[in-house]
């Protein structure tokens, strides 16, 4: 049985990621109705309509039990979303550029497009998550990085399709973009930026740990004493059947019955596999730098709204 997880610190992590996600799909939204005048609208339909789907879909996510039912509820939003804007945009947007089964296969790719970008966020909102871990920070920075990225990349493609056919930004929507794109740039910046700087710090820590200067891995079923509740890493897959344990007093300065060694965590007993996540996870996050830079420097830096 799976409970919602209390704790400020776990509540703060499930907050930002819905947090980064809801400003993505707020200025996705933007860029894909900016240009409608559906409906009879009056100037702030996009922001009305963009500002619901971004507040519904984050939070229905968080709503499923599990990783099935929140994979599943994901694809079913995004893909339920991408009929919503097509329907919205009318014929005076870029997001119903075709008609018939083209729109359909429009629609579809979108929906998907967003699920997948969404889908590291899903997996940590859902309520049975695991971010009592140290590293859940890591992922959940990660995890707003890679969808405020995906939001400023499609929000730039939409935005310079439109421009090219030719396409007005009209309403609220014409003023609010320029600062929102500027917002998600900084943004994906500042949190893949953290996920470097506290993935490099794991590095230094975990390769101590394994030179064993001070530290040391304990299996912990040999490990005497009392396990500790906290533990530094999540691995799928893992189980956190080791425990690290560091000296705290040297022979000679220690009561003759005190210990030596505390343990300070519990890890996977693969160490090896640690070591890769933590440099997958600092690769990806500089790849996501690498984009940000790219997409500043060149797109998004000749974007007139």
């Amino acid at each position: 049985m799976t409970t919602t997880p209390h704790s400020p610190r776990q509540l703060a992590l499930r907050w930002l990621v819905q947090l980064a996600a809801t400003i993505g799909l707020f200025v996705t939204g933007l860029a894909w109705l900016g240009t409608a005048d559906a409906l009879g609208s009056g100037p702030g339909f996009a922001v009305v309509v963009s500002a619901a789907i971004a507040f519904a879909l984050p939070a229905l996510v968080a709503r499923a039990p599990g990783e099935i039912e929140a994979v599943a509820s994901n694809v079913a939003w995004f893909l339920g979303a991408g009929v919503l804007l097509v329907l919205l945009s009318g014929r005076t947007s870029p997001a119903s550029g075709a008609s018939g089964a083209a729109a359909v296969v429009r629609w579809i790719v979108s929906g998907l497009f967003h699920a997948a970008a969404f889908m590291p966020a899903a997996l940590l909102l859902h309520r049975g998550a695991t971010v009592d871990a140290r590293d859940a920070a890591d992922r959940a920075l990660l995890a707003a990085s890679a969808c405020l990225t995906a939001s400023l990349a499609e929000s730039t493609f939409v935005m310079r399709s439109a421009r090219a056919a030719g396409f007005s930004y009209v309403g609220w929507t014409a003023p609010l973009l320029g600062p929102a794109l500027v917002t998600l740039l900084a943004l994906a910046g500042l949190t893949a930026a953290g996920v470097i700087v506290r993935g490099v710090r794991w590095l230094a820590l975990w390769r101590r740990v394994r030179r064993g200067s001070g530290w040391r891995l304990v299996r912990a079923a040999a490990w005497e004493r009392a396990v500790p509740e906290v533990a530094w890493f999540a691995l799928r897959g893992a189980e956190l059947d080791a425990v690290v344990v560091r000296r705290v007093a040297s022979e000679g300065g220690a009561y003759r019955d005190a210990a030596l060694e505390a343990a300070v965590a519990r890890v996977p007993g693969k160490a090896d596999r640690v070591t890769r996540m933590l440099a997958r996870r600092v690769a990806v996050a500089g790849a996501l730098v690498v984009v940000l830079a790219l997409l500043a420097t060149g797109p998004l830096a000749s974007l007139r709204w």
